[in-house]
Order: C-alpha cells, then sequence, then structure tokens
C-alpha cells in the first residue's frame, strides 16, 4: 500500500508508518505498507491477511474496496489504470490520507 503524506501535517504519522507492517517512508512523505494475504473468510466474505488469519482485511462489494488491516480504515476504488485508490484512516492520524495499491504491471 502506498500512502501519500507529501502535504500531511502531522506529527504521528511518519511513527504510524514506520512501525506497522514493515513499513518505509521516504523523506518526501510517502509511505508504504506491505500486508501479505491470506486466505478467504467465507463467513464473512472477506480476504484476511497473515498476521489475523480470523479478521476481514480485505472486503469487496458494491460500495468499494474495503481495507481494515490492524492501525488503518480505507475505502478505496479501481481506477481505469488498475490501481485502488482512495483515502485512509491511520490510527492516531488526524487527517485521512491518500492511498493506492498497484494491482497490475
Amino acid at each position: 500500500i502506498r500512502f501519500d503524506g507529501t502535504n500531511l501535517e502531522d506529527r504521528w504519522y511518519a511513527s504510524v508508518i514506520k512501525g506497522n507492517w514493515s513499513g518505509a517512508l521516504q523523506s518526501d512523505g510517502i509511505g508504504y505498507w506491505k500486508i501479505p494475504v491470506a486466505g478467504y473468510l467465507d463467513d464473512q466474505q472477506c480476504f484476511a491477511n497473515t498476521y489475523r488469519p480470523d479478521h476481514c482485511f480485505i472486503t469487496v462489494n458494491g460500495d468499494g474496496v474495503f481495507l481494515a488491516p490492524d492501525r488503518m480504515n480505507a475505502r478505496g476504488s479501481i481506477s481505469e489504470t488498475a490501481e485502488l485508490t482512495g483515502e485512509a484512516s491511520l490510527h492516531n492520524v488526524g487527517t485521512p490520507v491518500a492511498f493506492s495499491v498497484k494491482l497490475l504491471d
């Protein structure tokens, strides 16, 4: 997940990005999380992540694509350029952060 924190003025952003999901932060405020996807949970109709294999991480329905790993809650949509884009609420960060996930190369 790529976060665009280039114009974000929040004292918690850097620590949330670097402190979770093998996070990396560039000097320009662009942050990255790598979250491994686990299996599909039939009863909850979602995909889990490997850290919490019994909780929803990715849910897809008519309202969008929802991402909910620990420390984040986000809604996105798939763009014409095969990217998932939207805004994420990050734990302790007071302003929503734009995010993107490249789905196809």
